[in-house]
């Protein structure tokens, strides 16, 4: 199968269009700008034949009338050629949408503050569920387990703290305890006891001494 050269690939075919677009629109631009400044002279030319003439009507008499008729229609405005705008690419449609968006989320909190509480009454199931999908991802991303396997290592603990033997309450206060070096999971703890070991880094030594710190104070 023949190879596409470089030179016909889709990214330098499609700069030569954005070329041969701003080359087009450059060239109606001169255009117009050329045809402008023949106007205007050809305008300023008008005025001044119509001031020597309403010099001379002035002495013939119906001056006012005819300097008025004539610089009429030395005023008639021409129209300007239309330029047309460059069209845009997907990603610079999306790029200002962006930032129109986050402007008018700036000038408008209490709308917004609405829309999320309509959409939080006419959609009461969408957060939980939203929710559920987001841990599942984070367990299968972060940790390798289905949502099956965390309810199997809960039925093993006989849904108590691995460490303090606590009944584990569902929701935010459960967590999945993990070697943060080889990312293995040792189970399952509640929310203090999770949090104890991330303050000590998980240091043995660290811990012992905080052992014998209580020892010696109780």
């Amino acid at each position: 199968m023949l190879k596409m050269p470089n030179w016909l690939s889709s990214e330098s075919t499609a700069f030569a269009d954005k070329m041969r677009e701003e080359r087009r629109i450059r060239r109606i631009k001169e255009e117009s700008e050329k045809r402008a400044i023949l106007v205007k002279d050809r305008q300023e030319c008008i005025v001044k034949h119509l001031e020597a003439r309403k010099a001379e009507k002035l002495e013939m008499g119906k001056a006012k009338w005819m300097a008025q008729s004539y610089r009429q229609k030395a005023i008639k405005v021409v129209k300007p050629i239309k330029i047309p705008k460059p069209k845009l690419s997907p990603e610079e449609i999306k790029r200002r949408f962006l930032i129109y968006y986050k402007k008018w989320r700036k000038k408008n909190p209490d709308k917004i503050k609405g829309y999320a509480k309509n959409f939080y009454i006419n959609n009461p199931g969408y957060y939980k569920a939203k929710y559920r999908r987001n841990r599942e991802v984070i367990l299968s991303k972060k940790y390798g387990l289905t949502p099956d396997q965390v309810k199997a290592l809960k039925l093993e603990q006989n849904y108590k703290c691995k460490m303090c033997g606590k009944d584990l309450v569902l929701g935010h206060s459960t967590h999945i305890d993990h070697d943060h070096i080889t990312n293995k999971v040792r189970g399952i703890l509640c929310n203090k006891c999770n949090l104890g070991l991330g303050f000590f880094n998980d240091n043995i030594k660290t811990l012992k001494l905080g052992i014998k710190y209580l020892r010696a104070h109780s």
